[in-house]
């Protein structure tokens, strides 16, 4: 029978607690980097650009109306107002949540494009996952090491 012991058990217990910690901080303030990026980005790709589809006047004012496969285009800035985003600390995670509170968010994300449907939300979820994978391996890394170096 072998027998030992773990020099510096102690030390190690107390450095992953602090890791567990300061990732939770971390992520929350990663999460929230990114959410406001998303916000962002949402915003101007629905209210900025040129637009390819019917030309109409509205009121005084012409406006040009989105095409097919394009973000939606703001007309009375409803879409663009319904974004809020919040990030919750749970126990073991950081969920972030960005949503659309507009009345017509979900028919213009998720009628077809035939039938005036402009998604938007699944389109930058396919351009931000990526970025935000990346940025929370670097935000962990980070973490590991400044709480490694006490």
């Amino acid at each position: 029978m072998i027998k030992g012991r773990i020099i510096g058990k102690e030390s190690l217990q107390k450095k992953l607690i602090a890791l567990s910690a300061e990732a939770q901080i971390s992520n929350a303030k990663t999460m929230t980097q990114l959410l406001v990026e998303i916000d962002s980005d949402a915003k101007k790709s629905i209210s900025g650009g040129s637009r390819g589809g019917k030309s109409y006047k509205r009121g005084k004012n012409m406006h040009v109306a989105s095409a097919p496969g394009e973000f939606p285009k703001t007309d009375r800035g409803g879409l663009v107002a319904g974004f809020l985003f919040n990030v919750k600390k749970l126990p073991s995670k950081v969920v972030g949540i960005l949503e659309n509170k507009a009345p017509y968010a979900m028919a213009v994300e998720f009628k077809l494009k035939s039938q005036g449907g402009r998604p938007f939300m699944r389109p930058l979820y396919k351009k931000w996952k990526m970025i935000a994978e990346a940025r929370f391996a670097i935000s962990l890394k980070q973490t590991i090491q400044k709480v490694a170096r006490g």
